[in-house]
């Protein structure tokens, strides 16, 4: 949930998105995103 408020780098947001999985599926973060992200 903090991830979202956060002004993170896109290329962080995969590695949080790791560490806080259970907070990003409670605020509906668009983790499946994460994918295009790595490739």
């Amino acid at each position: 949930m903090a991830l979202r408020e956060t002004n993170l780098p896109i290329r962080t947001f995969p590695e949080a998105c790791l560490y806080s999985f259970d907070e990003v599926i409670q605020d509906t973060f668009l983790c499946d995103t994460s994918q295009d992200w790595e490739n």
